[in-house]
């Protein structure tokens, strides 16, 4: 968000920006979930850039610990595979239940046993809950539509990707695996000279168990600046299958000085 807060008000020779460009480089390669040779190659020279740019910005400062472990990120993710599988961010959650109940606890007498039962009642809990298993798909609320009624674009794309569908359901929302998917967000799903196309979610049909996304395609251009993507409607509509996507993850577009903007939650590698 910070970029589209106060990047048009910031020099683009500005220095300390370039710096901070270069570190939201390499937090997108690191929380990549997926990787080939050349973004490892990429990483590690994003990974040099900041370091090159920190030392000329702040030469009165010595590089931490932290600046040396970056440095095996790339060789890190090669024998181990993308670093996202492996942070901690589940075992601070973790954590967290338990620090929770020290808190509202209020008493240290034996406090490991404390907490060991009362996570194995929770864990007993969920084990015999009929709803503990979360379903892969989960609708909010449907409604039944005639294909023969939706827009001509729309029932023209829909027809040539399911010829002999004449009813749909379609939602607003649905959560899959997790994930939420509304009307208005934006999908990466493919790739253009390098780059990856977007397209905003207009309506969420469910067929046969499986959502389908009707999607307006967006024309997107890289801003250096920014490190997001600006993106205008082309006027294609495109229909795609929920496992058709490259990139599961739904963005957000938020209008700019300078356009309407999307920023990537991570790098997305475009090599097939």
């Amino acid at each position: 968000m910070l970029p589209f807060m106060i990047g048009d008000r910031v020099p683009e020779d500005d220095a300390v920006w370039q710096l901070l460009m270069a570190l939201k480089d390499v937090v997108e390669l690191v929380m990549a979930p997926v990787h080939t040779d050349e973004t490892l190659g990429y990483m590690e020279s994003k990974i040099s850039e900041h370091r090159y740019r920190f030392l000329d910005v702040f030469p009165q400062e010595t590089l931490k610990p932290k600046h040396h472990f970056l440095e095996h990120y790339p060789e890190l993710t090669t024998s181990f595979g993308p670093l996202v599988a492996l942070w901690t961010m589940r075992f601070e959650a973790k954590h967290r239940f338990f620090k929770r109940i020290v808190r509202q606890t209020g008493s240290f007498r034996n406090i490991l046993r404390t907490m060991a039962r009362k996570h194995q009642t929770m864990i007993a809990y969920h084990l015999h809950d009929a709803d503990a298993q979360r379903p892969m798909l989960t609708v909010s609320k449907m409604t039944q539509v005639a294909v023969e009624v939706l827009k001509d674009s729309i029932r023209e794309s829909f027809a040539r990707k399911f010829p002999r569908t004449e009813v749909v359901n379609m939602t607003d929302k649905v959560t899959i695996l997790g994930t939420s998917y509304c009307v208005g967000m934006l999908l990466p799903f493919g790739s253009t000279g390098g780059l990856p196309d977007f397209g905003e979610i207009l309506q969420i049909i469910i067929l046969h168990e499986s959502p389908v996304f009707v999607l307006r395609l967006l024309g997107g251009w890289y801003h250096e600046h920014l490190r997001s993507f600006k993106v205008e409607p082309t006027g294609e509509i495109e229909v795609i299958l929920h496992s058709e996507l490259k990139d599961a993850y739904p963005l957000a577009a938020y209008n700019t000085a300078d356009g309407r903007m999307v920023s990537l939650k991570h790098f997305i590698c475009t090599s097939d």
